[in-house]
């Protein structure tokens, strides 16, 4: 569950975010995290009791006797979605595995060896489920090293 706060309306009202990530804790059993964006978001997972429907009537604070409700200060969405990270490639949403090599790893050998078994995961997923090399560090590494190779014969052969 997430709560999009709109700064504006927290202004209007005299309203701080701290006020509203109090209200949304006491009203969930896990505590939310206040995020800096375009909209303040104060995240919190709900404890079952709390859904989409509950938290926006949630009683935030009162100004001159009059309750201000969350409702009045944003939104809740009802997601497990990670709306705050997305992945992209070639013009299609994805989901990016990076894999990173091991202090004192080879990085080529390890490329190698994802590589040998990415035919092996492409027979495990769905049909519809492309499996691709985004960024492949190995390449410019393997160029180099072939640069070296040249520059070591040429100097070899030219003295």
């Amino acid at each position: 569950m997430r709560v999009q706060v709109d700064p504006n309306a927290l202004a209007a009202r005299g309203v701080g975010i701290n006020e509203v990530e109090q209200a949304v804790a006491n009203a969930n059993v896990n505590l939310p995290q206040a995020r800096s964006m375009a909209k303040t978001a104060c995240c919190g997972a709900g404890d079952g009791s709390s859904t989409s429907r509950r938290l926006p009537a949630i009683i935030v604070t009162y100004r001159n006797g009059a309750p201000i409700r969350l409702s009045e200060l944003g939104r809740v969405i009802d997601s497990v979605e990670n709306d705050k990270v997305a992945a992209w490639f070639k013009d299609q949403r994805g989901i990016v595995l990076a894999i990173y090599r091991q202090p004192g790893t080879n990085t080529i050998e390890v490329v190698d060896a994802v590589k040998k078994l990415l035919p092996m995961f492409r027979v495990e997923v769905p049909a519809g489920v492309n499996i691709n090399v985004m960024y492949d560090r190995s390449t410019t590494i393997r160029e180099s090293v072939q640069d070296v190779q040249f520059s070591l014969i040429l100097a070899l052969a030219s003295w």
